[in-house]
């Protein structure tokens, strides 16, 4: 089954770029005269692939065919083809919980078949779905799980067939990324993802050459390069028209629209948009037909042509009502609600299922056990003694599972609170120590005022005063430590604002060494601080500024901790941290002399999801979004390590 289902993907993937008006009837032809329904199954998918882009009512009749003929043969790999691809239409059409509900149905028959290819393309199905509804925290789950699926089974794979689909799902699920960093306006990141596709030479795929001219035109068009992103548009429409591939034909003719829309020709732009409404009509891409009247209403707003406007609005808020109407926008849910369920069903059968093994292993240690026992008390000479060893063992079995449980419990607790505590305890002290000795103070004064000792009352007053200071001063320590926990813990309002640069280093390399602190006691490291004080303050957003300083602080340590491990009392942790003005720009420095960073992978630090931590301990995102925040900005965040020495993370700011 498992090579039907490849001979299938790759006979869909190809079709787009054979689409000449003579081969449907030839296939037509041959579906008619077929005499086996594994043949006619075959047949139905290309003419499901070619409609579902120019006839939708006809691909969804194909569709059903190829449903009808996979229940009755029963063959789950078949059904999960059939499904995925239905859900595919309506997918295309805007319609996107029956979407969701049918691939969901796919990846059921794929997982109950063992298909793992079948599982990939369910994947990567509910990515691009939940991508163009919007919903890009489970875009980004199902890509992932593609990505991890292809990379795994192209490596178990010993047929030649395998390993190029699987290698072929692996270059989808990248493609997947790059959409959904284009939707979220990260365009870096999406021309990270395209570049290793083309690295991988991706181009041998047809449908990867249509559709990615329309991305890099995104990707050029987001970082400014209209001229490039022009060419992009140019060539993807080109490229479509001659394949008619009536989706990407409406993409690239929108990309060309804003592109000229942008350089002020207008006349240009309107004509492109009014081509994408003119290919709506032979085909459904609504979210296509959606970006075309949004910017002709805009267009002739700015021309001052009212009724233009307005008509182009109501069309724009009448379709966008049919595309994210309330209704669908509850169906998707309930449905990702029931598969979150479905996937906790499978979760609690896995564990259940390896309850029941660990249960026969319980058995059979104790029947090991009771034969130990029957062979031991067949000696009475080592009666007693094999009983003492049992009981010891099952003492010291009890012992160690009771040990494991709590150690266990123990592992999720966070810790970072005493860190916290801490900081502010520190200036707490501080004022209620300043206090207490006013309180002496006061009544001292009181005494010498009594006695008519004008001259030593001053000298109290004055003491009394500096005392107050301090106070004021280390009140606005805690004060400041709240402030910045709070505004830490809150979302970030993108708003840039006049910030103290090395006063934002020191609170949170503070809170982040106590807050290692707090959950390994042992832990000490020798901290280093070299400021500018020459810097002022900059413009920056300090929510997402303090989060990347958080971030390499808490790497710094966490690198000078596992050296510390290895090499116990011969070395001494030391974190750096400096900032410094050059020119126009403010660099903040964080150095570490911890275990380094291996040269092969150094490249690959700043990608999603990569971590060197080990499983469970990091997410691989961190450095992502570090990098991203500070392209944000307009600046640069580079490494420097050498592996066993230690690391020196960079970030440039516009000062």
């Amino acid at each position: 089954m498992k090579k039907i289902t490849i001979i299938l993907c790759l006979l869909c993937l190809t079709i787009s770029v054979i689409a000449q008006t003579s081969w449907q009837d030839s296939v037509k032809n041959l579906l008619a005269s077929a005499k086996d329904d594994t043949t006619k199954f075959k047949l139905l998918s290309p003419l499901v692939t070619y409609y579902t882009y120019s006839k939708p009512d006809s691909a969804i009749i194909y569709a059903q065919k190829q449903i009808s003929i996979a229940k009755k043969n029963r063959s789950a790999s078949f059904l999960s083809a059939a499904l995925t691809g239905y859900g595919g239409i309506f997918s295309i059409i805007g319609n996107y919980p029956l979407a969701i509900y049918f691939e969901l149905e796919g990846l059921k028959a794929a997982e109950s078949a063992k298909d793992f290819l079948a599982i990939g393309w369910s994947y990567d199905y509910l990515t691009s779905t939940y991508t163009d509804a919007g919903d890009f925290e489970h875009a980004f789950f199902y890509s992932y799980k593609e990505r991890s699926l292809a990379e795994t089974h192209y490596k178990l794979s010993r047929d030649s067939a395998e390993k190029s689909a699987f290698s072929y799902l692996y270059n989808t699920s990248l493609y997947g990324f790059a959409i959904i960093f284009d939707k979220l306006n990260q365009p870096d990141s999406a021309l990270k993802y395209m570049q290793i596709i083309n690295g991988r030479d991706a181009h041998q795929y047809g449908w990867i050459d249509s559709t990615r001219f329309h991305l890099f035109g995104n990707i050029f068009f987001k970082k400014g390069d209209y001229l490039n992103a022009l060419k992009y548009y140019r060539d993807g429409y080109k490229f479509a028209a001659e394949s008619h591939i009536n989706n990407e034909i409406m993409s690239n003719c929108n990309g060309i629209a804003k592109t000229f829309w942008k350089n002020a020709q207008t006349d240009s732009s309107i004509y492109y948009a009014n081509k994408v409404l003119e290919a709506s009509q032979h085909a459904q891409y609504p979210l296509a037909k959606l970006e075309a009247l949004d910017l002709l209403a805009e267009i002739y707003k700015s021309k001052g042509e009212c009724d233009s406007a307005v008509k182009y609005l109501n069309l724009t808020l009448t379709t966008k009502d049919n595309l994210f109407s309330q209704q669908k926008v509850i169906q998707t849910q309930s449905m990702t609600f029931n598969e979150q369920l479905r996937q906790q069903d499978i979760l609690d059968a896995q564990e259940k299922y390896w309850n029941k093994i660990k249960t026969y292993i319980l058995i059979g240690g104790i029947a090991a056990l009771l034969l130990i026992t029957s062979l031991l008390l067949t000696n009475n000479m080592h009666k007693q003694k094999a009983k003492v060893q049992i009981e010891k063992a099952y003492d010291d079995l009890k012992s160690t599972q009771a040990q494991l449980i709590q150690f266990e419990k123990m592992a999720s607790l966070g810790k970072l609170t005493a860190g916290i505590a801490h900081e502010i305890q520190n200036p707490l002290n501080f004022v209620n120590n300043f206090s207490d000795v006013n309180t002496e103070l006061i009544a001292e004064l009181q005494t010498e005022l009594k006695g008519g000792n004008i001259e030593e009352a001053f000298a109290i007053s004055n003491d009394l005063k500096e005392n107050e200071q301090k106070i004021n001063h280390h009140g606005k320590r805690a004060d400041a430590t709240v402030k910045g926990m709070l505004q830490h813990s809150r979302a970030s309002t993108g708003k840039k604002e006049p910030t103290d640069i090395n006063a934002l280093s020191d609170e949170y390399l503070r809170l982040s060494y106590h807050g290692l602190r707090a959950k390994d006691k042992s832990f000490n490291a020798t901290i280093e601080t070299h400021f500018d004080e020459s810097i002022g303050k900059i413009e920056v957003v300090p929510q997402d500024i303090g989060r990347v300083l958080l971030n390499l602080f808490n790497n710094a340590f966490y690198a000078v901790s596992e050296k510390k491990k290895q090499l116990g009392g011969t070395f001494e942790p030391t974190v750096e941290v400096y900032t410094k003005r050059e020119n126009d720009k403010v660099i903040v420095a964080v150095r570490d002399n911890g275990v380094g960073i291996p040269t092969k992978i150094v490249d690959k630090i700043f990608q999603p999801f990569f971590t060197t931590k080990p499983t469970g301990q990091g997410t691989g995102l961190g450095l992502s979004l570090s990098y991203d925040i500070v392209k944000a900005h307009g600046g640069e965040l580079k490494v420097h390590s050498k592996e066993g020495e230690g690391s020196e993370f960079t970030i440039y700011l516009l000062g």
